[in-house]
């Protein structure tokens, strides 16, 4: 079963969320489902303990840090939180 969602933009955003549809030739919807799968595997690398990376071309690893809390399930951390930097560089 489907389920709509309304979500305001303010004018940057919208913006880019433009440029991404003409870059990539997805719908907003398919656009924001793909976003909405990167944040699922973001979240559970960070319960599980390990980062998520992107490799450069020359083989360099970039971590990828998102601006919010990620509790974690491990037995040893469980009902800690941890505060993530957002990191500002575009990757």
């Amino acid at each position: 079963m489907a389920r709509r969602i309304t979500i305001d933009l303010n004018d940057e955003s919208a913006s880019e969320v433009e440029r991404l549809r003409e870059l990539t030739d997805l719908t907003t919807a398919e656009l924001f489902r793909h976003a909405f799968n990167l944040i699922r595997i973001y979240v559970r690398s960070r319960q599980q303990g390990s980062d998520l990376c992107i490799i450069d071309p020359n083989g360099r690893d970039r971590v990828i840090e998102l601006p919010f809390l990620v509790r974690s399930t491990q037995s040893t951390e469980q009902g800690k939180e941890r505060r993530v930097a957002a990191r500002t560089r575009r990757i």
